[in-house]
């Protein structure tokens, strides 16, 4: 099996040029003089001085753009020299020409502005993601691509659909998922890029993600974390003492976890991504044709930016929760949506603890019904009822291992500590008997 990832959307390259102009020039219209004499000293000693720290091919280089022969270059011109058919080139002169670029606006925006292709990634990976309804699943993948596109850093949206294999087994959903992964990631090492984002759409418990079967139920055909946390602690090459992909995984920035529960699990992602900016829902996700999908993703997009615009991470999560499309179709209510920003052990904790104490609260009103059904089946009660009892004991399964992972000792309403492999089997067992 060679599954590849294949580039689902980026910025257009001339939309880059014209944000890199910008940003270094502080002005569209400015030029670049290409000539370094006493008058240009005198009249634009910054631009002088940009000048003269460019070697002598980078200099001439320039000056081949230079269309009109007006001793100065427009962003016209550069869009003329370095652009064919929208595709940046590249090679020989090209290089040395963006090369050159790239030393000026530098010096000049005070940060790397690079106009070459991007190597930043976000990585969409669909599991069973709408097999039977393409609208949704466009739907959703062009809500992302138009999230990436305004991202400053200017990613690359990077797809791995391993749905086919996936809806087969496990086996051939772990196997279809372990070699695009590694290829990917093989990839990112080898070029020196970065997963600067990660997406997961598909159903899921919380854990596994979901193979949704003809009959409607569900068969849990991949452990998506645990699967992700082999490639973060594998060693390659085998011997070697190295371990690239956990550069990686500390270098995301965001995640988006648009998949169902997946949300009340965020501080076992953090295990995974200490360093990113995390969402997902507490309980049951929008469906990917809603616009409320890949806003999850652009909360965490969002609430990122703040930060890299010099905001404080305690006030992030308030930006991300105003995030376009963030309260449509419930997300921040029923479907409670749920944003981690990385700070202090302690502070994690915290809110791990405050997280399990009002799940706790919740299950306890229903886990004498709960306890009922598990000696004597579902009775008369209905799937609705079902599905909000599982709902309540998945969001206090998740609340208890999402404190564990924080450092905490989860306890249930009597102070004992909590099994939490029993409170698995608790919520497991409503979920299949939601559709009996």
């Amino acid at each position: 099996m060679s599954l590849s990832p294949t580039r689902l959307s980026g910025a257009p390259r001339s939309t880059q040029l014209d944000q890199d102009w910008s940003a270094a020039m502080k002005d569209a219209t400015r030029k670049i003089p290409l000539a370094l004499t006493d008058e240009l000293k005198a009249k634009d000693p910054e631009a002088h001085r940009l000048l003269s720290q460019l070697s002598p091919a980078q200099l001439t280089a320039l000056k081949a753009a230079d269309k009109d022969k007006s001793g100065s270059l427009s962003l016209t011109e550069v869009k003329g020299f370095l652009l064919k058919n929208g595709q940046l080139q590249s090679g020989g002169k090209f290089d040395t020409f963006t090369e050159a670029l790239n030393v000026l606006f530098s010096k000049a925006a005070g940060k790397t502005v690079d106009v070459r292709a991007p190597n930043a990634s976000v990585l969409y990976l669909q599991l069973n993601n709408n097999t039977t309804n393409r609208t949704n699943q466009n739907a959703e993948k062009n809500g992302l691509s138009a999230l990436v596109a305004k991202d400053p850093d200017k990613p690359q949206l990077t797809g791995l659909d391993i749905t086919p294999e996936f809806n087969k087994g496990r086996a051939e959903a772990q196997q279809a998922f372990r070699a695009g992964m590694q290829r990917y990631l093989d990839d990112l090492v080898k070029t020196g890029g970065s997963m600067t984002g990660l997406v997961i759409s598909g159903h899921s418990n919380g854990t596994a993600m979901l193979r949704e079967r003809p009959d409607h139920l569900y068969d849990p055909n991949l452990d998506i974390r645990a699967e992700l946390k082999r490639f973060r602690d594998m060693e390659n090459p085998p011997g070697s003492g190295k371990f690239p992909y956990k550069e990686l995984f500390d270098k995301t920035e965001k995640v988006g976890l648009l998949a169902c529960f997946q949300g009340g699990a965020l501080q076992q992602w953090r295990e995974l991504f200490p360093n990113a900016v995390l969402a997902g829902t507490e309980n049951f996700s929008p469906d990917a044709g809603s616009a409320a999908s890949p806003a999850i993703y652009g909360a965490a997009q969002a609430a990122r930016q703040y930060y890299e615009d010099g905001g404080d991470f305690s006030k992030a999560e308030k930006v991300g929760r105003r995030a376009p499309g963030a309260n449509t179709d419930g997300l921040q209510t029923r479907r409670g949506l749920k944003i981690s920003v990385p700070l202090s052990p302690a502070e994690t904790l915290k809110g791990a603890q405050a997280d399990f104490d009002t799940a706790r609260t919740a299950y306890a009103k229903i886990a004498a019904e709960v306890a009922t059904i598990m000696r004597e089946g579902r009775g008369a009660r209905t799937s609705s009822r079902l599905r909000d009892l599982y709902q309540t004991a998945k969001t206090y399964e998740n609340a208890a291992a999402s404190l564990k992972a924080a450092g905490g000792t989860p306890t249930d309403a009597a102070g004992k500590p909590l099994d939490l492999a029993q409170t698995r089997k608790v919520s497991d067992e409503l979920f299949r008997l939601r559709f009996e």
